[in-house]
């Protein structure tokens, strides 16, 4: 949380939502990062290909629409 910058609530708010869009698997105290290329090839609100690593901050909060 620290590292992110977020409380407990906005940490698991995120986390539970990139579970659910199939970005990751979360079993406490462990995160996967799933396979990225069929959800970004077929998701349609996806506006860019993920060519370039991306800080796992950046991506929750592009998750939570903040801008960073």
């Amino acid at each position: 949380m620290a590292r992110l910058g977020m409380d407990w609530q906005t940490l698991a708010s995120a986390r539970q939502n990139l579970i659910q869009a199939g970005l990751v698997a979360y079993e406490e105290p462990l995160y996967q990062v799933l396979d990225l290329s069929p959800c970004i090839e077929n998701h349609p609100k996806s506006r860019t290909r993920m060519d370039a690593p991306i800080a796992i901050g950046n991506l929750f909060k592009q998750i939570l629409g903040e801008s960073s």
